[in-house]
């Protein structure tokens, strides 16, 4: 599965943040620009974190692939948000007069007015999710903090 189809480096980063949990099979290196699918970071990591591969001990902060991030997909995602948020994303199918396809997003946040009728359309359905996933991670982040000042 290609990065298309994935979440951004910059929204994984965003969703470990919130604390994101889910299984996965690929993960970005926090240095590099690199996507690793789940077979390949094995090979190189235990699960345990107990050796690399030659099976010499190590410490996991010396090794080159951390830290990661899991890099969900896109759907994995918006199934996350569902039950763990209760912020529902649909994606629309618009077709236009000359038979091309694009499509736009809804989201549906928890005690907040439905946010639809985007201005921009996308030629690609993973171009919408992934856009719609952006918005939910800036509405959670930015509801975290106001959360965290109002407890002080």
């Amino acid at each position: 599965m290609g990065k298309l189809r994935r979440v951004t480096k910059l929204q994984a980063k965003r969703l470990k943040q919130l604390e994101y949990n889910g299984d996965v099979t690929a993960y970005y290196l926090e240095n590099k620009a690199r996507l690793l699918n789940k077979m390949l970071f094995e090979t190189y990591v235990s699960e345990d974190w107990n050796h690399n591969k030659n099976g010499s001990q190590y410490r996991k902060e010396t090794d080159p692939l951390y830290p990661f991030i899991s890099a969900p997909t896109l759907d994995e995602v918006i199934e996350w948000l569902r039950e763990k948020h209760n912020i529902i994303i649909t994606i629309e199918l618009i077709q236009l007069i000359n038979n091309t396809n694009n499509y736009d997003y809804c989201l549906y946040f928890p005690n907040t007015p439905i946010d639809c009728g985007n201005k921009d359309r996308y030629s690609k359905i993973e171009h919408a999710k992934r856009e719609a996933i952006s918005k939910a991670i800036k509405y959670l982040l930015k509801n975290a903090k106001v959360s965290l000042h109002s407890r002080v």
